[in-house]
């Protein structure tokens, strides 16, 4: 009989590089091995899944601002997972109004 897994959310914390051009995301996930973590960006939001024993740290989040996920880096020290992803450019292919 497979015993069911605790699911809770990892602490999180999100804030802006020290000059705006990148969005950092630290994830609380003690005891959690490397090859046992799902990571998953999109330009608006993550996706993380990573168990532990009896628990099952789950989150899906919307992200503050667009990033560009290609261009993300993620690792994993002492039980702290460290994403940092560049902001896109929000008037990247923005369409000119004329104003009347």
């Amino acid at each position: 009989m497979n015993a069911k897994k605790i699911k809770t959310a990892p602490h999180i914390c999100r804030y802006s590089s020290d000059d705006d051009d990148t969005l950092i995301i630290e994830i609380a996930l003690p005891g959690v091995k490397r090859k046992d973590i799902e990571l998953r960006l999109n330009e608006n939001s993550m996706y993380v899944s990573a168990p532990m024993g009896d628990i099952h740290y789950v989150t899906s989040e919307s992200l503050c601002c667009p990033i560009v996920p290609g261009k993300a880096h993620a690792r994993l020290k002492n039980g702290l997972l460290k994403i940092e992803a560049p902001y896109r450019d929000t008037v990247k292919g923005a369409m000119r109004i004329t104003i009347s």
